[in-house]
């Protein structure tokens, strides 16, 4: 019988300490309040519907697909040029600026893409600064490669540039260590649903220019805009200070696992180095590929859209139907979420009890912030059901929070 290693876990605690990984924010664990029971209505998954993704098309490019041979074999893994291309071209449609394919990179998941970055740019100890609250899956990823995490508050307008900018002056001059890295979500936040203004965008920038950090700008909800216009990205200002990130997974299906990095050719080509898995699968770059010469994706991306706007709507509308809760919520212009406060002294931890009880699920407000605070806010996600089963969720969640509310 083999005999298990005693110092197992006790390697597991150091390593945990000189990572600094903080438990329960691991993206796959959902802030370890996941639930597989078929019952609850978990507005805590920001998962997009099923029922949007585009079968038809997509079973007509696999079956393009299958037929060459090169995306299934060894060395596939650095993809179709097309794909690159694509990606490029719309990014300079975009950004407004000229981007080339060799300033693309194909990752497997825009996760995988904050990997690479944290490994080419971080050693442990490093400062990473980021909007405070911001998503748990970017956080596990720094604190997996040794950052120091700095978290910057937000309004309804998002980042406070201002803030940042006093942090920056003050440290330059102290001597103190600027930050290799600020990450942030502008459109349709991870977890508020906020969209930073074109003058933070200008602000936060210029500032990478002047101190010489690199903005990670995460675009994952970028093309789920519910209004008509949208607002530049980050790397249309600061080109050589920002590494640009999306993903296929919001607009066409996570399984896929297909993400990018759009950034300077130098940086793309280190990139490249330290991506040391083999190579993103050839076979789902070659099915995307197929799939965007044929899809119209415009409509494809109106209907999505159309479905999570009334989604959205039915949402919010469900929060403000009762007054008997003291609850406050934003109202995003995108994305997937609504970020619920409630009232001090509550603690979402312990609400999660009796919103089992009502068979409904959330995301705590804690496992987004690096700070500690949060304990009375809440991320809702309302893409994955139908209206009517969010106005069921949000009358759960309702008689949850009275029920909690009584215990106070």
């Amino acid at each position: 019988m083999l005999q298990q290693p005693v110092q197992s876990f006790d390697h597991a605690r150091a390593f945990a300490q000189r990572t600094k990984v903080r438990v329960g924010i691991a993206a796959d664990r959902f802030s370890g309040r996941a639930t597989g029971d078929s019952d609850v209505i978990s507005l805590n998954f920001g998962l997009p519907d099923e029922g949007l993704f585009p079968i038809p098309d997509l079973m007509e490019s696999v079956s393009r697909a299958v037929h060459v041979r090169r995306a299934l074999q060894y060395g596939g893994a650095t993809g179709t040029a097309r794909l690159s291309g694509m990606v490029a071209d719309k990014c300079s449609q975009l950004c407004k600026v000229p981007i080339s394919s060799e300033e693309v990179l194909i990752t497997s998941g825009s996760s995988q893409a904050f990997d690479l970055i944290s490994r080419l740019f971080l050693d442990p100890g490093d400062d990473v600064w980021v909007e405070e609250p911001t998503y748990f899956g970017a956080l596990h990823g720094f604190s997996l490669n040794g950052a120091t995490l700095r978290g910057f508050p937000m309004d309804e307008e998002g980042l406070l540039v201002d803030a940042v900018e006093q942090e920056l002056k003050a440290r330059e001059a102290t001597g103190g260590a600027m930050p290799k890295l600020f990450y942030v979500i502008p459109n349709y936040h991870n977890p508020t649903g906020l969209t930073m203004s074109l003058e933070r965008r200008k602000q936060l920038g210029e500032l990478a220019m002047k101190y010489k950090f690199y903005v990670l700008e995460d675009d994952a909800y970028g093309e789920l805009g519910f209004g008509a216009t949208t607002i530049q990205p980050i790397k249309s200002i600061a080109p050589e200070f920002t590494l640009y990130i999306s993903t296929f997974s919001k607009t066409i299906a996570p399984g896929f696992r297909l993400g990018y990095v759009v950034a300077p050719r130098s940086i793309i080509q280190m990139l490249r180095f330290v991506k040391a898995e083999g190579g993103t699968s050839g076979f789902a770059q070659e099915v995307m590929a197929n799939l965007l010469e044929t899809l119209d994706y415009d409509q494809h991306l109106r209907t999505v859209r159309a479905t999570y706007r009334a989604r959205r709507d039915a949402m919010l509308e469900a929060l403000a139907e009762d007054s008997s809760v003291n609850w406050t919520w934003t109202e995003p212009e995108g994305g997937f979420f609504v970020w619920v406060t409630l009232p001090d002294g509550y603690q979402t931890s312990a609400l999660w009890d009796y919103a089992l009880r009502e068979s409904v699920s959330f995301v705590g407000g804690d496992a987004f912030y690096v700070s500690g605070k949060g304990g009375n806010r809440m991320r809702l996600s309302f893409s994955y059901y139908p209206p009517n089963i969010i106005r069921e969720g949000i009358q759960r969640l309702r008689c949850a929070v009275h029920a909690y509310a009584d215990t106070l």
